[in-house]
C-alpha cells in the first residue's frame, strides 16, 4: 500500500510486554476491548470465535510468579502490561506497515485496548508515543484496500475507539474516513463468506452506526451531522436494494442519535435539510414495511431537529402522521407523504424549500412508477395542493 494519508510515522519503537491472551491460550475478542458511545441499538456480538485466535507476542505472568498483594494491585499491573503491549503492536505496524493478516489483526485489536487503558486511568487521550491521526490514517488505508469482513469489522471498531478520545480528528482525515467506512460497509457483498463469519457480517451495519455516532459525538453540531449525511446520501440512490436499506438504516440511526445527543448545537442554518427530508420522504411509500418504517423514523428525527432550531418542541408541533389506520397500508403511506410536505412546508426557510422541491421534482422524472408518484406527491404537498393529485393516484394512475 502507498503512503497516501499516513504521512510521517511515529518515531521510536516499543519493546514493552503486554497481555494478549487470557489463561488457556484463547484469543481476546474485539468486543472485549471495544470503546465507544453507549448505543442501545448496537447488539452485543460477544467475544470473537475462538477458532479465529489472536496471535500476539504478549503473555500473562506465569503461575510460578508470586501472587500480588491484592486484587486491585494485580489488576493495575495487568492493565499496564496490556497498554504497553498494545502500544508496541501499534508502533510496529506504523513502522513496518506489514499487510499480513496476523499483523493487521494485532494492530487493529491493539487500538481499542490502548484506548480502554487510557479511559481506565481517567485520561481522554493516548500515550504521547501514539498519534491519533496517524493511526486513523492507517485504518483508512486498510479499509480502502477492500478488506475481508472480519478485518473491516476490526477497522470500524478501532476507528470508533479512537474517535472517543482527544484531540478531535483533523478535518482532512474525516472525509476519507467516512468515504472508506460507509463505502466498504454499505456496498459489501459477502454472500460467499464462510458460515462462521456470518454473525460478524450481520453486525457490520451496527459497527458502522457506532462509528458514525462517535464521530458526531466528537463534534456535536449541525455541520458535522450534515457532513456525515452527505456521505450516506448517495447510497440512498443506489440501484441495489440491500445498499439502499443499509444506507437508510445508518441514516435513521444517526438522526436518532442527533436528537438525543447532549449538547448538540443545532443553532446553525441547514439549507440541505430540505433535500434530506425529501430523500427520506420518497421511501415512506416503499412497498417494504421495514424500509417505510425506517423512513418515517428518519423524517420524524429531522422534524425534531427543525423544531428545536425554531425554538419549539415536539409537543408544540402538528401531528406528522395520518391516523387513519383502517386504510390500506399503501394508501396510508401516500397520506403520510402528503403530511410531510404540508407540515415541513410551514417551517422551511426559502432555501430549504428549494432543496426539497429540487429533490422531489427530480424523483418525479424517474422512469420508475413508485418514486415518480412519491416525488409528485411531495412536490404538490409542499404547497398544500396534493389532495386532488392523491385522489387521482388512488383511483388508478
Amino acid at each position: 500500500m502507498g503512503g497516501g494519508l499516513l504521512g510521517s510515522l511515529v518515531p521510536g519503537g516499543g519493546s514493552a510486554e503486554g497481555v494478549g491472551r487470557c489463561e488457556g491460550g484463547r484469543g481476546m475478542g474485539p468486543c472485549e476491548g471495544r470503546v465507544g458511545p453507549n448505543l442501545p441499538w448496537v447488539p452485543d456480538m460477544g467475544a470473537r470465535d475462538p477458532c479465529w485466535p489472536l496471535e500476539s507476542p504478549w503473555s500473562l505472568p506465569s503461575r510460578t510468579e508470586p501472587p500480588c498483594a491484592s486484587a486491585e494491585l494485580c489488576q493495575e499491573r495487568v492493565d499496564s502490561r496490556v497498554e504497553e503491549g498494545a502500544i508496541y503492536d501499534i508502533e510496529e505496524q506504523l513502522h513496518t506497515r506489514d499487510t499480513s493478516p496476523a499483523a493487521l489483526q494485532r494492530f487493529l485489536l491493539a487500538i481499542p485496548l490502548a484506548c480502554l487503558a487510557a479511559l481506565q486511568r481517567g485520561e481522554d487521550t493516548l500515550a504521547p508515543r501514539c498519534c491519533k491521526d496517524t493511526m486513523m490514517a492507517r485504518i483508512v488505508e486498510i479499509m480502502e484496500d477492500s478488506p475481508p469482513p472480519l478485518v473491516l469489522a476490526d477497522c470500524l471498531n478501532a476507528a470508533c475507539s479512537l474517535s472517543t478520545l482527544q484531540p478531535p480528528l483533523r478535518a482532512q482525515l474525516l472525509s476519507p474516513l467516512l468515504t472508506a467506512a460507509v463505502g466498504q460497509t454499505v456496498s459489501g457483498d459477502w454472500q460467499q463468506e464462510p458460515i462462521h463469519t456470518q454473525q460478524f457480517i450481520r453486525a457490520l451495519p451496527y459497527d458502522l452506526q457506532a462509528l458514525l455516532a462517535s464521530l458526531l459525538a466528537e463534534s456535536p453540531d449541525t455541520a458535522r451531522l450534515q457532513l456525515i449525511m452527505e456521505h450516506l446520501s448517495p447510497w440512498l440512490e443506489s440501484r441495489l436494494p440491500q445498499e439502499r436499506a443499509r444506507a437508510l438504516g445508518s441514516t435513521t440511526a444517526l438522526l436518532g442519535v442527533a436528537t438525543t445527543l447532549p449538547g448538540f448545537d443545532n443553532s446553525a442554518d441547514w439549507p440541505r435539510m430540505g433535500h434530506h427530508v425529501a430523500q427520506l420522504g420518497l421511501f415512506i411509500s416503499d412497498p417494504s414495511e421495514d424500509v417505510s418504517r425506517l423512513a418515517r423514523e428518519g423524517v420524524h428525527s429531522l422534524y425534531q431537529l427543525l423544531l428545536h432550531h425554531r425554538g419549539l418542541n415536539i409537543h408544540q408541533a402538528e401531528d406528522l402522521w395520518c391516523r387513519h389506520y383502517y386504510k390500506e397500508r399503501w394508501v396510508l403511506a401516500h397520506g403520510n407523504s402528503v403530511r410531510v410536505g404540508e407540515v415541513f412546508g410551514q417551517l422551511f426557510t426559502a432555501e430549504q424549500e428549494n432543496c426539497f422541491l429540487d429533490k422531489a421534482l427530480l424523483a418525479a422524472r424517474s422512469p420508475l412508477r413508485r418514486p415518480s408518484q412519491a416525488g409528485l406527491v411531495l412536490a404538490h404537498a409542499l404547497h398544500g395542493q396534493a389532495h386532488q393529485l392523491l385522489e387521482y393516484i388512488l383511483n388508478g394512475l
